[in-house]
């Protein structure tokens, strides 16, 4: 048997390799048995709660790319044709022109995004 002072620590090192560094003390906020089920239910529900909420919003966000880089186009395509008098109805929106100022608001917003992720 090893001494222990008033504190609980042994007194010499012999003795302080033995003692173990955690109690086994039962844990207070250790789960029961009874509740396992419901809770691991709910632990699953939540978890692929989650999965689908992250996936509905990636979704989302990707699916928009299309629709906004064409809005984007149409009002610079409305803008260029708007400063050029043109006797034709019918406008091109994939000129040259059209397409650098979209290729660089697109450019500037993934910069942006990217910058404030960061």
């Amino acid at each position: 048997m090893s001494r222990q002072t008033s504190g609980g620590e042994p007194t010499n090192a012999a003795d302080a390799e033995r003692v173990p560094f955690l109690n086994h003390e039962p844990d207070l906020l250790q789960d029961d048995d009874s509740i396992e089920g419901p809770k691991q239910y709910l632990e699953k529900y939540i978890t692929y709660l989650c999965y689908a909420y992250i996936f509905i919003v990636n979704a989302g966000s990707y699916l928009q790319i299309a629709p906004q880089a064409d809005l984007f186009e149409s009002i610079i395509c409305k803008d260029y044709y708007s400063n050029i008098r043109v006797a034709d109805t019918t406008v091109d929106c994939k000129v040259p022109p059209v397409q650098s100022e979209l290729a660089l608001i697109i450019g500037l917003q993934d910069l942006i995004s990217g910058l404030v992720s960061e």
